[in-house]
């Protein structure tokens, strides 16, 4: 009888024992059945035990206990990379590789170096972590290990570099050396302008630029963009365009910039540049550099903008920071990019809604205009009143060579001479002559008349000899102007010293090169000719003249060099006239003038004698000049007349950005306002943050952040020079609203419209297009800023000699030609208005100064802008500028109410001051103002007499209660501008130019793009928090594996570069990469995503997959049936072979996913049995389900360790059960606080109370983590702004795996674990 060999197959754990089949097994530990072909089938075998493999030299296991927390294989490099927790905090990373059998170590988290033992702790394993982890082979070979456990930054560890040694100790240096985000430099970079004679074309002429920095990292990481600098504005090029550019070449037409270092392990510092305050930055140079453990350390290099330069792109433009999350559950890399999920981000604004924060303008002086005319009054050694016109010398006569001449010249002038009289102005012996950076010279000689060319034979081609006889040539000249901004030194011994420095940078000109035409005196009959003439223009101090002399004057000269003129040849003309002038210096030429009558009695200026010279004098001639001195001072100011926004924005220690925190508006009066104490000049703006005002506590460092200016869009600010009402109604064009008496046309020609307009002299950026809605608004007249009032703007229009509304001329002489044709502002008059009317009381007339403003329309979606310029948090505590509470060289006087305090020191608008020995001694700073090295301080104080003391004591009191900065970066420049001003005065048109300040939005006139400080956008949001977003997924820029550059850390949140899956199905657990696709597993379910491809359905339904830009299309993910995920087990996630395994906790089963769907494989005769094991575990609190493939065998291994009853000691003496993973061998614990240990102040609760069956009312008011004591976080309370009594709250581990009260008492944050 044959015999039936039966062969057990398998174990049955669920059938009852009568009904396991002769093939299954009821028990089978340790042993294997083999199923090969070989001969071995069938046969039983113990389970091969782990093999003991060893260390590689220098490599140990620490002393302590040890614990694997998690694992990853390299399957490119054959090599594991483990991670082990050690009970004494020398936690390990550690590498196996097939190739050799041997452990190395990678990474030591011993505290060495600097770093105190209980802050040492970089990886922050501990032993109930599980470690998710990925890996990379970048194109050197090195393997790149990406990992997380939950807790702060995900890491990342260059293996084969740590393993060489090439990371630090040090806790500081080694946590930014493995954080997967790669810190920007957190501070703007500074830079300052230098001057190099060897630079001959300046290329930041006219151009403004913004400067940041980008550190590049060792293993290629690039970060994102550092706060933006400030915008370059030299003040020696604020007047190009005026003065030409030629001579500015030489100064300030390099950069020097710096960025500092960091303590990490960068390589290079990337410095880049942008024009203004748009378009994308572009790489200047990549700086070589080092870590460094010194806060102070940089880098510097120049910038010449001498070449063009490689750009970035727009992605990294617009990239405000790394936004790589923090407390990451889990990593994986997939499709070249590293993905994250169920993560923290943001900052907790919340607390800020309670705003204590104060805004105060600053009002400052205006500062003096130190400028010089010609001419200036009439000098008294002039014989008649009329000696003067349009500033230049008439029917004036001087002995000259012993020979009396009386230069009447033609139309009564003769502009030889000028004079710059600075006496006048104040600038002498007594004067603080080197405060001043440059003098700013704009001059124009006009309407010039050369004659020239007397007794001399001109002769045509074959024609007939022309002479043109003692009168010569009489030829009209282009105008020359002279725009110059002379750069002073600032070493000069004497004020004449700066007169000489000015006369001889005048000197060093070029000669000007001016048009010819023909003038109508007599050798010009027969045709027209054209031409050129070059002139010098000759500077002279202390030039001898009864008039024109004097040691603190300039007079200026054109000195004529040589003329080339050619003709039509028609008929009785000349040609070719070249004539090289030999006569000397005018200064003495007058000896080869004479006054002779020709033309029916024309008076002309003529030669001495019949000698034929080849000379040259110059005839008619107008003269407009205007100069002034320039200070180096602070160019920017808030808008008057405007509400503006601020804001805050933090910053984390790695460059992660807030949101905005508003902090409210603050008005800048008009210049006119009582509110500014007679101080019209610029504005600043005074913020005073109380300590008690909390930064979120991830929060490092705060920028302040401006909005603008709410109520003014475009702007203008210039002269008007007349106003006239209509007196033609024909095409009066009267809007709607307004009568024809209300209608009022300013004149505009100062500004633009005529040949001496500014617009049409200097060609400048600035404009003027009319915009319904516009205002007038006055701002100074004769330069009194005690006016405010306002116009409605109708219209901005040209008007010309046709269809005129001012005149009912038919013909136009030249006054009213001049004055009643052009640009004109069209307003509307109110009928009350008598001193701007155009009439009897015309202030338009008077220098009259105003702004024509579009207002802005207000938009709920405001945009701040970081003002470059950051300050450290310490402690939660905004800090600001750097304080000294006793004020230097205090002097004292004023009074009553309002008084003057002189000192050395600096203080803010707001400081409270005491002054010893005066009763009552508090007084309240309310303005501040910078002169020279000394600050002066507006005080307020009531009940207090005129006081006056040359030396007091003076304390600024509380001054660690508020820290205080000071802005001075706004949205405007205020500056200086060239102004006409003039008008019809009976028979003469007069005018004039003066210098003012106005606000502008351009540096200058002559710049084309509006700059200002403004740096990297932020915007507000209402529900900004500090979030855990569980259920959400971000991912990395992609890596391009052949490329220097390693993109896994980029972050880039302007792309959209995060999804949110469904959150009912709880947190994710797991991110598992399957090559082209990623499993996200959540607690209660699965979800596979394509990764850079599309899964498109077929109209039969067959799938097809297609490439896509979205690096995740939901539309093409697959959730698997059924609502089962690892739950809280991410460990006993894996995947092998084209199939998921893991363990679902909420109904204890075990689930493999494969193409064929989600199939339950714990229900193969194991049900209950693997059911019963996975509740127990549960029930241990913090024992992980650790899962692994046993690829030799085929088999999905899943572990877990026996469940110990541990205790928890309390000083009371009593104990708390309760179920722990723990140590191996013990039987209880002590926690590493016990009561009466003391702790810091914390932030808002964020217990999961989900998982017990209480409310919060009943349990208390916080969380106490007895586990993780040291930690920043143990205490975590929402009454923490309670300083007395006592609160009850709970404590805990971080597993949340037990559950008892304490109480903490709040004056002191000691904690009291209490059994009752």
């Amino acid at each position: 009888m044959a015999i039936d060999k039966l062969v057990p197959r398998h174990l049955n754990f669920e059938d009852d024992e009568r009904l396991v089949k002769r093939v299954e097994m009821i028990d089978a530990q340790n042993v294997r059945i083999q199923a090969d072909d070989d001969g071995d089938e069938g046969v039983i075998k113990n389970v091969e035990g782990n093999t003991v493999v060893s260390f590689k030299s220098g490599s140990s296991l620490p002393s302590g206990t040890n614990r694997v927390v998690g694992s990853v294989h390299n399957n490119v490099k054959a090599e594991i990379l483990f991670f082990v927790w050690n009970s004494t905090q020398k936690h390990r990373i550690y590498r196996y590789s097939d190739s050799n059998e041997e452990v190395e170590t990678v990474f030591e988290n011993e505290a060495t170096g600097v770093a105190a033992a209980a802050s040492a702790d970089t990886l922050g394993f501990k032993s109930t972590d599980y470690v998710d982890a990925t890996t990379m082979v970048d194109k050197d070979g090195d393997t790149l290990l990406y990992f997380t456990n939950g807790r702060g930054e995900p890491k990342k560890i260059n293996v084969d570099r740590a393993i060489r040694g090439d990371y630090p100790t040090g806790y500081e240096a080694v946590e930014a050396y493995i954080s997967l985000i790669k810190k920007p430099p957190l501070e703007p970079p500074t830079f300052v302008f230098e001057s190099d004679p060897n630079i001959s074309n300046n290329r930041f002429l006219g151009k403004q630029f913004q400067f940041a920095c980008q550190y590049v990292y060792e293993d290629g990481e690039v970060s994102a963009i550092s706060p933006i600098s400030k915008v370059t504005k030299s003040i020696n090029h604020q007047d190009v365009g005026i003065a030409s550019k030629g001579t500015l070449n030489e100064i300030d037409n390099k950069v020097v910039i710096t960025c500092k270092k960091t303590n990490s392990d960068i390589k290079k510092i990337r410095f880049l540049a942008r024009e203004g305050n748009d378009g994308v930055f572009f790489i200047i140079e990549d700086k070589e550099t080092q870590f460094s453990s010194t806060a102070t350390d940089s880098e510097s290099i120049e910038f010449k903008n001498e070449k063009a330069y490689t750009p970035i792109s727009n992605n990294e433009n617009n990239k405000q920071f790394d936004a790589v999350g923090e407390n990451v559950k889990t990593i994986t890399i997939s499709g070249n990019r590293v993905f994250l999920s169920n993560y923290t981000e943001g900052f907790d604004l919340k607390q800020g809604k309670e705003n204590n924060i104060k805004i105060e303008p600053n009002y400052h002086a205006l500062s003096d205009v130190l400028e010089v005319n010609h001419p200036s009054d009439l000098n008294a050694e002039v014989a008649t009143t009329n000696a003067f016109g349009n500033g230049m010398f008439t029917g004036y006569s001087n002995s000259f060579t012993n020979d009396n001449h009386e230069f009447t010249g033609f139309g009564g002038r003769i502009a030889m001479h000028t004079d710059l009289d600075f006496g006048a102005i104040g600038f002498d012996s007594d004067s603080d002559f080197n405060r001043y950076s440059s003098f700013d010279l704009s001059a124009t000689f006009s309407n010039i008349a050369a004659q020239y060319a007397n007794k001399r034979d001109i002769f045509g081609s074959g024609l007939t000899a022309i002479t043109t006889g003692s009168d010569g040539i009489q030829s009209k000249l282009s105008p020359l102007r002279i725009t110059r901004s002379i750069p002073l030194t600032g070493n000069y011994s004497s004020h004449t010293d700066v007169l000489d420095a000015i006369v001889d940078d005048i000197n060093s000109l070029p000669d000007f090169t001016l048009g010819v035409i023909k003038g109508g005196g007599a050798g010009d009959d027969g045709g027209d000719y054209t031409g050129t003439m070059d002139v010098e223009v000759v500077a002279q101090r202390n030039f001898s003249h009864p008039v024109l002399g004097g040691s603190d004057k300039i007079t200026l000269f054109l000195q004529p060099k040589s003329v080339s003129v050619d003709s039509d040849l028609s008929p009785n003309s000349f040609n070719n006239i070249d004539i090289t002038f030999i006569q000397p210096r005018m200064s003495t030429a007058f000896g080869f003038m004479s006054q002779f009558i020709v033309n029916g009695g024309n008076s002309k200026a003529g030669f001495l004698g019949n000698t034929p010279m080849d000379t040259c004098i110059f005839l008619g001639t107008n003269f407009n000049c205007v100069g002034f001195f320039n200070e180096v001072d602070t160019t920017t100011s808030f808008k008057a007349g405007a509400n503006h926004a601020f804001g805050i924005v933090y910053q984390d220690k790695n460059g992660r950005l807030s949101t905005v925190r508003p902090i409210g508006e603050k008005n800048v009066e008009w210049f006119d306002s009582s509110k500014r104490r007679g101080n019209t000049g610029r504005t600043s703006m005074v913020v005073r943050i109380p300590s008690t005002e909390l930064a979120p506590e991830n929060a490092t460092r705060w920028f302040p952040v401006y909005a603008g200016n709410t109520d003014v869009g475009n702007f203008i600010q210039y002269t008007v020079n007349d106003a006239f009402a209509p007196v033609n109604n024909t095409d009066a064009d009267v809007p709607s609203g307004v009568t024809i008496n209300q209608k009022l046309y300013v004149s505009a020609r100062g500004f633009q419209g005529k040949e001496n307009s500014y617009v049409e002299t200097f060609n400048p950026e600035i404009s003027y297009t009319y915009a319904q809605g516009d205002v007038m608004k006055i701002l100074s007249v004769n330069q009194d800023r005690g006016e405010s009032k306002e116009f409605r703007v109708l219209n901005y229009e040209d008007i010309g000699e046709t269809n005129n509304p001012l005149t009912t001329a038919t013909s136009f002489n030249d006054v009213d030609g001049f004055e009643k044709t052009g640009n004109f502002f069209v307003i509307q008059k109110p009928a009350n208005e008598t001193e701007f009317d155009g009439a009897t009381t015309n202030l338009f007339r008077d220098k009259c100064l105003v702004e024509i403003r579009t207002p802005k329309f207000s938009s709920d979606n405001q945009v701040y802008f970081q003002l470059g310029e950051s300050y450290e948090i310490e402690n939660r505590v905004h800090k600001g500028e750097t304080r000294t509470a006793s004020l230097a060289n205090a002097k004292l006087n004023g009074g009553p109410i309002f008084y003057t305090l002189e000192t050395d020191t600096r203080a803010y608008i707001g400081d409270k001051i005491s002054i010893s020995g005066i009763s009552p001694p508090l007084f309240t700073v309310r303005n501040v103002q910078k002169r020279g090295d000394k600050f002066l301080l507006t005080l307020n104080a009531i009940n207090l007499s005129t006081f006056d003391a040359s030396s007091v004591t003076a304390t600024v009191q509380n001054i660690e209660s508020e820290n205080v900065i000071e802005l001075d970066s706004g949205d405007v420049y205020f500056r200086k501008r060239l102004l006409n001003h003039g008008f019809a005065s009976g028979s003469t048109n007069e005018s004039f130019t003066y210098v003012d300040y106005i606000e502008d939005y351009r540096f200058t006139d002559f710049i084309s793009k509006v700059s200002n400080d403004f740096g990297k956008p932020n915007a507000f949001s209402e529900e900004a928090i500090r979030i855990n977003r569980t259920s959400s997924i971000t991912f990395s820029d992609a890596h391009v594996m052949d490329s220097d550059r390693l993109a896994l850390s980029s972050f880039n949140n302007s792309l959209a570069n995060f999804l949110d899956i469904k959150n009912k199905y709880g947190a994710v657990q797991r991110l598992v990469d399957i090559e082209d696709a990623m499993f996200a597993v959540q607690e209660h379910k699965v979800t596979l995503f394509p990764v850079n491809r599309n899964v498109l359905q077929s109209a039969a339904g067959d799938p097809s997959v297609t490439l896509t830009t979205d690096v995740i299309n939901l539309n093409s993910a697959k959730s698997f049936a059924g609502e089962y995920g690892c739950g809280d087990a991410p460990e006993s996630v894996v995947y092998y072979n084209g199939i998921l395994y893991f363990v679902d906790k909420n109904s204890n089963k075990v689930f493999s996913i494969s193409s064929s769907g989600i199939s339950e494989i714990s229900n193969i005769f194991a049900d209950s049995f693997l059911s019963k094991r996975l509740d127990a575990v549960d029930k241990a609190g913090d024992f992980r389900l650790y899962s692994g493939i046993d690829p030799d065998n085929e088999e999905y291994l899943l572990s877990a360790g026996t469940a110990i009853n541990k205790t928890i000691n309390v000083d009371a003496g009593l104990t708390y059960p309760l179920p722990a993973g723990g140590l191996s061998g013990k039987t209880d614990f002590t926690p590493r606080s016990t009561n009466q240990t003391p702790f810091g102040k914390f932030g808002l609760i964020n217990f999961n109370f989900n998982s017990i069956d209480a409310t919060f009312s009943d349990l208390g008011n916080g969380v106490f983590y007895v586990d993780d004591a040291f930690a920043s976080n143990a205490l975590q309370m929402d009454t923490d702004s309670v300083s007395t009594g006592t609160t009850n709250i709970v404590y805990t581990d971080k597993a949340n795996s037990f559950l008892g009260l304490a109480r903490v008492n709040n004056t002191n944050k000691n904690v009291e674990l209490d059994p009752s």
